[in-house]
């Protein structure tokens, strides 16, 4: 009720060990399905829908990255983006065959971003960046625009990030020290809460949604 869902699944399957129990295996079940897996996700916020791409830093390639372009053109990990560290945005080439090129030049190390720029990876791929006056950025690739905070999301006084588990990268909103914590329905919600698809979060019980998670309605029993 509180949403802690990691803990839910965590005493399930405790119990589930040592006994069987259709009614606890089906609440099980329910969690896992809605489950918001990121670091890509849509959201809305304030209204407004969105994709995000979350976490300090946010990778570009056609494998193991964060933002997936299938291309042969460019490499499997193939460029990073992260805060300066004096502002403005880091674009960095991850020592690609092919390259990344800022108006037909060569990236060789780290490059400074203070404006939007036009990048072009691996001689194919053409990529648009657009710092954002929160310090994050708008990356346009392969038709699609993502918001990259490249830190936690702000979300009024709450935070959004990804905290890995194994292979699972969970969505996480959580609550900073003195801030009122968000509802869920009726339920004042945990400091720290994994979020599911469905979930419409508020700033109090009853009131206006600040934060939604695009998806169907919860299956029953989910919580």
């Amino acid at each position: 009720r509180v949403a802690e869902r990691r803990l839910a699944l965590a005493e399930a399957e405790r119990w589930l060990a040592s006994q069987e129990d259709e009614r606890v295996a089906d609440v099980a079940r329910a969690i896992r399905a809605r489950l918001l897996l990121g670091p890509v996700v849509d959201l809305e916020v304030q209204g407004t829908t969105r994709r995000y791409a979350l976490g300090d830093e946010v990778t570009i390639g056609r494998g193991d990255a964060t933002l997936v372009v299938a291309s042969r053109a460019i490499s499997r990990i193939h460029a990073r983006l992260r805060r300066g560290p004096e502002g403005g945005i880091e674009i960095e080439d991850l020592g690609t065959r092919n390259g990344t090129t800022i108006a037909g030049a060569r990236i060789s190390g780290p490059l400074l971003v203070r404006g939007e720029v036009k990048v072009l990876l691996g001689g194919e791929i053409p990529c648009r960046l657009t710092p954002l006056q929160d310090g994050g950025c708008e990356v346009e690739l392969a038709g699609t625009r993502v918001v990259a905070p490249l830190r936690d999301l702000e979300i009024g006084p709450w935070r959004l990030h990804c905290e890995r588990a194994g292979q699972l990268c969970f969505v996480v909103l959580t609550t900073p020290p003195g801030a009122s914590r968000p509802y869920l329905q009726d339920y004042q919600l945990a400091a720290a809460v994994e979020l599911c698809t469905g979930d419409a979060i508020a700033s109090a019980r009853g009131g206006e949604v600040v934060l939604r998670v695009p998806g169907g309605a919860p299956p029953k029993g989910a919580g």
